[in-house]
């Protein structure tokens, strides 16, 4: 049934009505659905999202959330998400979003991505399954005195440090450090300052592999560590968000780089904090479009 994949995506019912069980829309992304708009059938074979206007099955959902229109794929999707149960941070580490040095990881095992629940929480955050798998890897790991295997979406540094992300934790596996994509010697250099901006900026076709090079800050504190290596480069551009923290980080980059810019006008004009706020809000607008089109056919 559809509850129990929503389930062990850790998607849980807001409320119950005559019509069915209304769920926060998994299509909106983290916080993106105040009010439930995302409606099951009482008898779990179908559902439709009042925001998008996206309905179908079980397999259609699957196909909804990982972004393809192969049935193969989504029975794969599918019967991942129903044998395994993502295992999360206690509450008292939730909000960790720093390297904890107290924290001591054990059995930690690094390979490729193939997790369901990893694979639709990225396409949550708006980035490709291609993408994620090119640049990122899944980490599995047990805390020290803990019987639970705990499991990440891993973004390298240069120091062989992981940034990890999953839906319920943000964090960092030491050592801390800035990651660095490509050679910045003599080339066009893109800073971020979280990996999802970086992933997002490929997928928009923002970073090209083949012609630039990047700079993920991974926290806007190694900011200093990230000018050193910046000042090879033949231009920067900045792509920090746009809070204050984030700002102040740019600034001290183009003081002291004379040829860097402050490029974070493509989103924060729009009204977005970072560039992944920008790739959410387009990859919605695509699907939306996309409903409509294939309704008008």
């Amino acid at each position: 049934m559809i509850q129990d994949f929503l389930a062990n995506l850790r998607y849980y019912p807001a409320k119950r009505t005559a019509r069915g069980f209304w769920y926060r829309s998994p299509f909106q992304g983290e916080g993106g659905d105040h009010h439930p708009s995302f409606q099951v059938l009482e008898n779990g074979k179908g559902y439709y999202d009042w925001s998008t206007g996206s309905k179908g099955n079980i397999i259609d959902l699957a196909m909804a959330l990982i972004g393809v229109r192969d049935v193969r794929e989504a029975l794969r999707f599918i019967s991942e998400a129903m044998k395994e149960h993502m295992s999360v941070m206690p509450d008292s580490t939730r909000q960790i979003n720093h390297v904890n040095e107290n924290v001591v990881w054990e059995d930690v095992v690094i390979e490729p991505l193939h997790s369901g629940s990893l694979c639709s929480y990225l396409y949550r955050r708006g980035i490709s399954w291609d993408t994620a798998k090119k640049y990122c890897a899944e980490i599995r790991c047990y805390l020290r005195g803990r019987n639970t295997e705990y499991y990440y979406v891993g973004f390298e540094n240069r120091s062989g440090g992981f940034e990890l992300r999953n839906p319920f934790f943000k964090g960092a596996m030491a050592p801390k450090d800035i990651s660095i994509l490509g050679s910045i010697s003599n080339s066009k250099c893109l800073v971020f300052e979280g990996f999802m901006d970086f992933l997002s900026a490929v997928d928009m076709g923002w970073y090209l592999p083949d012609q630039m090079s990047a700079v993920v800050l991974n926290s806007t504190s190694l900011i200093s560590r990230a000018i050193k290596e910046l000042v090879h480069a033949d231009k920067v551009v900045c792509f920090l968000d746009g809070d204050d923290s984030g700002r102040n980080a740019t600034k001290l980059i183009c003081s002291t780089i004379p040829f860097a810019i402050d490029s974070s006008f493509l989103f924060t004009q729009q009204g977005f904090k970072d560039v992944n706020d920008l790739r959410k809000s387009k990859m919605l607008m695509n699907n939306i479009f996309n409903k409509e089109l294939n309704k008008n056919h």
